[in-house]
């Protein structure tokens, strides 16, 4: 069990921002965000550079992403469209009542409609999995979902969410350069937080050959990334890693101090 990563979403001009609608941005004929934000931050769509994919014509046109978490409105004017499959995994329906599944779907695959803002692959199709209808998140039905959208043909999919941290652990973290560290622990050193290296199997199953684990970094402003984040370095006793490279953590970036936060 761990807790759902807390972020607001508001419509505003592109993906993720948090401005009120039509306001401190525009968008060139591409969609591409042209101007930055109130307060002299860049608009969040020139900060990831989703330009350049776009560029290239990967708009998400022909992709499904599974998004594992506590549902969706599905009659918002935005997702809607790109509503292929839902499940629901708590016996509360898949209607979204706590609010972060939609907002994770707007991130994702919002419509490019020329009003308020849009998705980053606003093209893609969505398959939304309920696996929590509030606070708490249950890793083992995102798995499941996770088994799920690979069955659909999913590319990727997507847990915003993260363990509780474990501070006592987390004291025995040793610094070896910058972005590096290991836990000096002889069960947890060797097994991760949580015992995610023994779970790490269970979830490449789960995803398959084609499909990738999008997972959140979390919230905690740390330098470092524990609990079910250390699956995308876990290796096998032959030193291969048993995700076999299908994991991206994601976190949140700060254009005013250049940082991830």
């Amino acid at each position: 069990t761990g807790c759902i990563s807390s972020w607001t979403w508001r419509r505003g001009c592109s993906s993720g921002t948090s401005l009120p609608r039509g306001r401190g941005c525009r968008s060139d004929s591409r969609g591409i965000a042209a101007v930055h934000a109130r307060g002299g931050a860049p608009a969040p769509l020139a900060v990831t550079k989703f330009s350049n994919a776009y560029a290239r014509g990967w708009t998400g046109l022909g992709s499904l992403v599974t998004i594992a978490d506590t549902g969706i409105d599905a009659t918002h004017r935005d997702l809607a469209p790109a509503l292929a499959h839902a499940r629901d995994y708590t016996g509360t329906g898949v209607t979204d009542t706590h609010g972060h599944g939609t907002h994770v779907a707007g991130i994702v695959a919002a419509q490019r409609d020329g009003v308020g803002m849009h998705g980053g692959a606003f093209d893609a199709k969505l398959a939304m999995a309920k696996v929590a209808a509030g606070w708490s998140y249950d890793f083992g039905l995102a798995r499941s979902a996770s088994a799920w959208g690979r069955d659909l043909g999913s590319v990727a999919v997507n847990v915003s969410a993260a363990y509780l941290r474990d501070k006592r652990l987390e004291r025995r973290l040793v610094k070896l350069e910058e972005g590096s560290y290991y836990l000096d622990d002889p069960n947890y050193g060797v097994n991760g937080f949580y015992g995610m290296r023994g779970q790490a199997a269970a979830w490449r199953e789960a995803l398959g050959p084609n499909q990738i684990l999008v997972k959140a970094a979390g919230n905690s402003g740390t330098n470092y990334s524990a609990g079910a984040n250390q699956m995308a370095t876990a290796t096998g006793d032959d030193g291969t890693l048993l995700l076999n490279g299908q994991m991206l953590v994601v976190g949140n970036w700060d254009s005013a101090t250049g940082r991830i936060t």
